[in-house]
């Protein structure tokens, strides 16, 4: 159950003391909602009390203009009376606008830099209501199972007032409104600065889910909200006269419920505090380090035949498959068809790319000739380079001989991968580098594929080190030459067995 914290030991009126700020601030970490009850304030008391919990954002209701404004542009104004203090009429904007306080949402979320507490005093409350839900964002997400949590953890969701408006067919919006009123993104999951905790980051604003298509995007949100907003989360707060009730919109949404607002005097006024940055600062913290995981997590999958060629699953299979979000594995995937490891297929999911003898073929022919040119590079380097790169590509080939000597053919290709990165990393030319390090992959998938379809490489130790002894000489031509002739008539007839068949099939056609 969803319970407040309740400070009765303050007055509002009066300035605060830090204890005062602290104790107030430690209930807001506990609870996320605190009451303050008897707090017979006026404006200028609620502004000073308010600003001790940072700056303060604007308040106005959309669509409202300032000559329209009841009370001043700091304020929200909570109420059902227009700016000459009578009770709005069914068809005015400001009472349309107003009701989407009835649908579950977060103080000012759809802003760059989101709430963080709102301040809400109960000046005029009727005697029959309305009652204030706030759901605690927290617990909820506490309660989810970890496959959710795992799916949710990265995504980013857009936020604007349009989308909470539109709900109810409120679309009466000015060009400049909808200008300033464009979306906004912001974490699903956040951290309390404070305390650490997760919470849902959730809105009736939300219209939709970044890489995710909208009607996917909004059946999610909806039973994200129909979890979120069960009994167990929520408190109920019957307001009195004076009521001043404080929540932290980082941990919790909230909703005003129906009443007879036509006829009903209500007069609340928030004040909102500005949060402490865009929830995408979060985002860009952890963001590109998961994102490089997936990458890195994806690519070993592809590299090592987990996902063979010609593998097809959705990007949410994928995900769940290696226990990450969606979010991550979609950037990742989109990096990994660049570099041809895969295709994404719209509405399809994703596809790992085969490898035909063509490919491996014509992979073969450019990953011989970028080695060759790093070779002559690393011969052309002083002695002292010359001796450490040699050292480091003779210890590859022991490791590579030692695993043939075991019959490992799994250790002895990652070796041999090993080997050439080396060769290629050391030889201090940054782009050839980047140009080699996709056909590499390649390379070693198309060697994983065949490892155990072709003879054991027993020739390979004299070839790996006739490069690094070319490269320790300083043999400029002998090295470049010693990479070209690694490849072995074997290896030729192999990449090309794909090309020879089918001339045969030609000439015997003919």
């Amino acid at each position: 159950m969803f319970t407040p914290g309740r400070i009765t030991h303050i007055d509002a009126r009066k300035p605060l003391t830090p204890a005062d700020v602290a104790a107030i601030e430690k209930s807001m970490d506990d609870h996320a909602v605190t009451v303050l009850p008897n707090q017979d304030i006026d404006d200028a008391q609620q502004l000073a009390f308010s600003l001790n919990f940072g700056p303060l954002v604007d308040g106005a209701n959309s669509g409202a203009r300032d000559s329209e404004l009841r009370l001043p542009v700091v304020f929200a104004d909570v109420s059902n009376l227009d700016k000459n203090g009578k009770i709005a009429a069914r068809e005015t904007k400001k009472r349309m606008a107003a009701l989407a306080n009835r649908l579950w949402h977060t103080d000012a979320s759809f802003r760059p830099i989101p709430a963080r507490y709102s301040i809400l005093s109960g000046r005029l409350v009727p005697a029959e209501g309305p009652n204030t839900e706030f759901a605690d964002m927290r617990a909820a997400y506490d309660a989810l199972d970890a496959r959710t949590k795992a799916e949710i953890e990265d995504l980013v969701c857009e936020h604007s007032l349009i989308f909470s408006r539109g709900q109810l067919g409120f679309t009466d919006f000015l060009p400049d409104e909808r200008v300033a009123m464009k979306p906004v993104r912001q974490r699903l999951v956040c951290t309390h600065p404070v305390t650490g905790r997760k919470s849902l980051f959730l809105a009736s604003h939300i219209g939709g889910i970044i890489g995710w298509p909208q009607p996917e995007a909004m059946a999610f949100i909806r039973d994200l909200m129909e979890h979120a907003t069960q009994e167990q989360f929520v408190y109920v707060h019957k307001w009195t006269q004076h009521d001043l009730v404080m929540w932290d919109n980082r941990t919790t949404m909230h909703r005003v419920r129906r009443f007879d607002d036509l006829n009903s005097v209500r007069d609340l006024r928030r004040t909102t505090t500005r949060g402490e940055g865009p929830t995408a600062e979060q985002e860009a913290a952890s963001g590109p380090s998961r994102v490089a995981n997936a990458y890195d997590a994806i690519k070993e999958a592809i590299l090592s035949n987990v996902f063979a060629p010609g593998h097809q699953g959705s990007e949410q299979e994928i995900a769940l498959r290696l226990g990450m979000s969606r979010t991550p594995v979609h950037e990742a995937l989109i990096r990994l068809q660049e570099e041809g490891l895969v295709r994404v297929l719209p509405k399809r999911g994703v596809i790992v790319c085969p490898l035909t003898p063509d490919d491996m073929r014509e992979v073969y022919e450019v990953i011989v000739a970028l080695e060759g040119a790093a070779a002559a590079l690393l011969a052309g380097k002083d002695k002292a380079d010359r001796q450490r790169v040699a050292a480091m590509l003779d210890g590859f080939n022991a490791d590579m001989k030692s695993a043939l000597g075991r019959n490992d053919l799994d250790a002895w290709a990652q070796a041999d991968n090993l080997f050439h990165r080396a060769l290629i990393g050391e030889c201090g030319n940054r782009r050839l580098a980047r140009l080699a390090n996709t056909i590499m992959d390649q390379s070693h998938r198309a060697r994983i594929m065949t490892l155990r379809l072709r003879s054991r490489p027993d020739g390979s130790f004299k070839e790996h080190q006739s490069i690094g002894s070319a490269i320790r000489r300083g043999d400029v031509a002998a090295a470049a030459a010693s990479r070209a002739a690694t490849a072995s008539p074997g290896r030729r007839r192999r990449a090309g067995c794909g090309r020879r068949r089918r001339r045969r099939s030609r000439s015997r056609r003919r």
